[in-house]
């Protein structure tokens, strides 16, 4: 029994010796296997793009070797466990203590020389011909009619490179005259900007303080270019499109796309005259302002992003065919467009905040903030005078309709409204609208009392204006509204009590200024308008018309809307807008059956 035993035993230790001795067979056929392809002293993702064979360096001897089957140190310890499984064909176990057995034994066997790499890359390179073909001196590149192909481009390009390489090389004047040139382009540039800027919105080329802020939003995409030009970067990331809705948020689309297509040339000349830039810029600058020109909501940034992505795809994609790009320079210009695009509005959003605080100008995002009933003046004024607070809106709903129909800013014409009469919360039972049952207090006055109480209002409206941080633009309209117009009831009132000589009409005037600008203009007719209809019985169509004539007549024959950029035909438009409105606000009421008195004037 105990020799059984033992010859099981010895039999065991047989089988397990022939194992080891086949696991080491398989690890070192494994190492032979390759040390002879090589094991690199670098991984092979050092190496970008992987080169397609490696230059082996021996006692003096250089051979090629292909870079498929040479790895890495790492690389080839994750592969010994497969290696041993699949081409040893070893178990699970005997893999993992031949891995075990492998990995003493391993080292690399090629050291990578990077000096001597670059080196020769360096050489490689020098040793590429700058030109692949050549065009003979007064040889035709393309002619009338012919088609464009690749090949023309790559010589107008080289050709257009070549006068600028032979232009650096010559002496110092020439190249300061280039300078000037280069300089002289800038200024003929921004030249047209201010001329049109003068001839078509004289109020701003008049007011520095709305050229320094344009000058500043035009340096932006200047300087940037400067510095993308200096990195090498793509000219894409130019934010052209943000400078251009500032302008348009800060002033309008006339001054918008003006400012789009000077900065847009300026950008293509400050990159040597690459005007492929400026014609995709010009056109994303152009959806840009769209999509800015009636901001009403603050979603307004989300709206242009879509808008500003959507113009550089599809600008990108007819410039980049037109160049003969490949679909993958497509694709990149496609997501440099889809990054500025995005970052575009953001900007803009950012310095509107920054330059509206520091300029001390109103855009129509402040305007939506202060069209808000909830306003704590516009609350005062709901519940101290009533009367008041209803007729500033409706002077608002007419201001706003006569604003759209002359192309005015008809949010700021509502807004201006809102607030004209703010003045009048001092003294509010002094004023015909909040009076209750009959009572005035008017009655106990003078005639000189009284319109001092009326004067009043519009002084005491502009020092609660500055009270409370409204923007100049909209306490324009608290001092604007009356302009210097005459008190008419109160003076012939003093005058049947002194006589007509005894009473200058300079004591009975509001004190001005007169109405500057089209908006408060509106308001200042508008506002009348509005309280001489509350005084109608019969507001018959006729009526109606006859007092906004008559009323428009007035202020344009007295002079109040002489400072004003209002036109004849402005004023036919502003006439026709009030009579809609006021003809919709009188409009008759069917009587119903069974329905008494009372309820049929309600």
């Amino acid at each position: 029994m105990s020799g059984s035993a033992g010859g099981e035993g010895g039999s065991q230790e047989n089988r397990r010796g022939y194992q080891l001795r086949a696991i080491a067979a398989a690890v070192e056929k494994l190492l032979r296997e390759s040390y002879t392809a090589g094991i690199l002293s670098v991984e092979r993702s050092a190496f970008s793009p992987l080169p397609a064979r490696f230059s082996i360096r021996y006692r003096g001897l250089e051979v090629f070797e292909n870079s498929e089957f040479i790895l890495g140190l790492h690389e080839l310890r994750q592969q010994v466990p497969e290696k041993l499984r699949i081409s040893q064909q070893l178990d699970d176990a005997q893999s993992k203590i031949g891995y075990k057995m492998a990995l003493a034994f391993l080292s690399p066997n090629l050291i990578y020389d990077q000096a001597e790499t670059q080196t020769r890359m360096e050489e490689a390179v020098a040793l590429v011909p700058l030109a692949k073909d050549q065009v003979l001196a007064g040889e035709r590149i393309i002619d009338g009619h012919e088609r464009i192909t690749r090949e023309h481009i790559e010589k107008l390009n080289s050709y257009a490179a070549a006068k600028t390489e032979r232009g650096e090389g010559k002496g110092l004047i020439s190249r300061l005259l280039h300078g000037l040139g280069q300089w002289g382009n800038s200024l003929f540039i921004l030249s047209i900007l201010l001329f049109f800027l003068w001839q078509g919105r004289g109020e701003i080329a008049n007011a520095p303080k709305q050229l320094l802020l344009i000058a500043l939003i035009v340096l932006l995409p200047a300087g940037l270019t400067f510095l993308v030009t200096q990195l090498n970067l793509s000219p894409l990331l130019i934010p052209v499109a943000a400078g251009a809705m500032i302008i348009t948020i800060f002033f309008d689309v006339y001054v918008g796309l003006l400012y789009a297509i000077s900065v847009s040339l300026l950008v293509g000349a400050m990159r040597g005259n690459e005007f492929g830039i400026a014609y995709i810029s010009i056109f994303v600058s152009a959806m840009a302002i769209l999509s800015v020109s009636r901001v009403r909501t603050r979603n307004w940034v989300l709206r242009s992003m879509g808008v500003v992505m959507a113009a550089y795809l599809l600008s990108i994609t007819v410039h980049d065919l037109l160049n003969y790009q490949s679909f993958q320079e497509i694709l990149r210009d496609w997501g440099l467009g889809f990054i500025n695009g995005f970052i575009s509005p953001i900007i803009a959003y950012a310095l509107v905040l920054l330059l509206e605080r520091t300029f001390h100008l109103t855009t129509d995002m402040t305007l939506l903030e202060l069209s808000d009933l909830n306003h704590p003046l516009l609350r005062q004024l709901a519940l101290q005078a009533p009367g008041t607070y209803h007729h500033s809106l409706s002077v608002g709903n007419l201001a706003e309709t006569a604003a759209e129909a002359i192309g005015a800013n008809a949010l700021l014409a509502r807004v201006g409204a809102y607030y004209h009469d703010i003045g009048k919360l001092e003294k509010p039972e002094y004023f015909v609208e909040n009076q209750m049952r009959g009572r005035n207090p008017q009655e106990k006055l003078t005639p000189t009392m009284s319109s001092l109480i009326l004067q009043n209002h519009v002084r005491r409206g502009a020092e609660m204006a500055a009270q409370y941080h409204l923007p100049p633009a909209v306490s324009a309209f608290i001092e604007e509204h009356h302009g210097t117009s005459l008190m008419h009831y109160f003076y012939q009132k003093a005058v049947e009590q002194k006589g007509e000589g005894a009473v200058p009409q300079d004591e009975f005037r509001y004190p001005g200024p007169r109405p500057s600008i089209r908006e408060s203009a509106i308001v200042m007719l508008a506002d009348a308008v509005e309280a001489t209809s509350r005084t109608l019985r019969d507001p018959s169509y006729s009526r109606i018309k006859n007092i906004v004539d008559q009323i428009i007549d007035e202020r344009f024959k007295s002079g109040e809307l002489d400072n004003s950029p209002l036109t004849l035909q402005d004023l036919a438009r502003i006439s026709e807008a009030f009579q809609k409105t006021l003809n919709a606000r009188f409009h008759r009421r069917i009587p119903y059956p069974n329905q008494n008195t009372d309820d049929e004037g309600e």
